[in-house]
């Protein structure tokens, strides 16, 4: 819903898109995506800690590793190689979260040895 004429005292709802410098703020009517949300909840949440996954998808760039809230992670081939005899798809795997990257919708994972 576009609002077209605003008056002084009426209410309306916006989102903070972004904070340019301590004196601008760029709103939006557009509520957040709920994805960047999840991430950014991720993020909040469990950045820096060791997580059990189930390995979605094993491919010649990264493996993908589903973790909590259905939130998909990658670990790149140079941290999975001593172990891609051992894990296969379907396998739940222990990992490290690197650094989760809300915006772009991606975690860096490790994997945790034994």
């Amino acid at each position: 819903v576009r609002i077209k004429k605003v008056r002084p005292g009426e209410e309306v709802e916006f989102w903070i898109k972004e904070i340019k410098d301590p004196n601008r703020i760029i709103l939006t009517q557009k509520g957040p995506d709920p994805e960047i949300v999840g991430y950014k909840e991720f993020k909040a949440e469990y950045e820096n800690e060791d997580m059990v996954g189930k390995i979605k998808d094993i491919k010649n760039f990264g493996i993908f590793i589903e973790l909590k809230n259905g939130i998909v992670g990658m670990m790149p081939p140079r941290e999975f190689k001593k172990y891609k005899e051992r894990y296969f798809e379907g396998d739940t795997i222990d990992v490290f979260i690197k650094k989760v990257e809300p915006g772009e919708k991606k975690i860096y994972l490790k994997c945790i040895e034994d």
